[in-house]
């Protein structure tokens, strides 16, 4: 397996490992621990994994009546004639 196989794999199956069928898991962890980009590719998966798990903050009240005022008092432009 390459680090190129291995980036499509973790798009395909995520960033746990172990979830993986047995031969590619075999791969990709001989991989991990033999390849500094594939290292970084399966930290950043976890990362933004990780990143994703975090609540999103509530918008400010009011937020969207003041981009839809915005947006409606802007001028409006025509299409190509």
């Amino acid at each position: 397996m390459d680090v190129r196989r291995f980036e499509e794999l973790l798009d395909l199956r995520g960033d746990d490992l172990a979830a993986w069928p047995l031969d590619e898991r075999t791969e990709a962890l001989e991989l991990v621990l033999t390849s500094p980009a594939a290292s970084a590719c399966l930290d950043e998966a976890r990362r933004l994994r990780a990143a994703f798990a975090e609540p999103v903050p509530p918008a400010p009240t009011g937020l969207s009546d003041r981009i839809f005022a915005k947006a409606f008092a802007l001028p409006r432009r025509h299409a190509a004639r």
